[in-house]
């Protein structure tokens, strides 16, 4: 009887399935003579999905083969079960931008582009209540809008982007001033 070990499973990225792809470059054969040749298939899932270090991979489905397999048949008991393998989080890739300009009367916010599927949420501080809307300012002056983006199986994404709104310059004209009798001083009363 042959008792199989050495099976090792691949990392993988999260892809939201537990399938494991074996490696079986280092497998033992107890049990096997010498100059005789095995080799073997098995199938492997990760215990769950998500992402994770040393993860449990069930090891199942164990079958000979090799040019020597007719020989021999599988130990009932003491093959490898399980073995280990990562999981490891999809990059996220996130942009963010913030507004600079000069006060228009209009509403100006920060943009947050992210991939389908992910979720963006704001807040005015830091440490604050994130929600889904992104705050948008008229008045001149400098707003910080903190921003999170989470996607399934992917390390979330924070940052933060200015609002810049600067004030508008105006030019007055059309100011007159009074006539005024002869008083000696120069004082003038100025019409709007």
């Amino acid at each position: 009887d042959i008792v199989i070990s050495g099976i090792t499973a691949a990392n993988k990225p999260y892809d939201g399935n537990t399938d494991a792809t074996l490696d079986y470059s280092g497998v033992t054969f107890i049990g096997i003579v010498d100059g005789d040749e095995l080799t073997v298939t098995a199938s492997g899932t990760f215990a769950d999905a998500e992402v994770g270090n040393a993860k449990i991979v069930n090891i199942t489905n164990l079958t000979l083969n090799g040019g020597d397999a007719a020989n021999y048949q599988l130990a009932a008991s003491g093959q490898q079960e399980t073995t280990t393998a990562n999981i490891t989080a999809n990059p996220l890739n996130v942009t963010a931008s913030g507004y600079s300009g000069v006060y228009d009367g209009a509403a100006h916010g920060i943009t947050v582009n992210a991939p389908d599927g992910a979720t963006v949420t704001y807040s005015e501080t830091e440490s604050g209540t994130y929600g889904a809307e992104n705050p948008t300012y008229t008045n001149a002056g400098t707003y910080t809008v903190f921003y999170k983006v989470t996607l399934v199986g992917s390390d979330d994404v924070g940052g933060a982007q200015t609002v810049n709104i600067s004030r508008k310059e105006i030019v007055v004209s059309g100011i007159t001033a009074a006539n005024k009798p002869y008083d000696g001083n120069t004082d003038a009363t100025l019409v709007y």
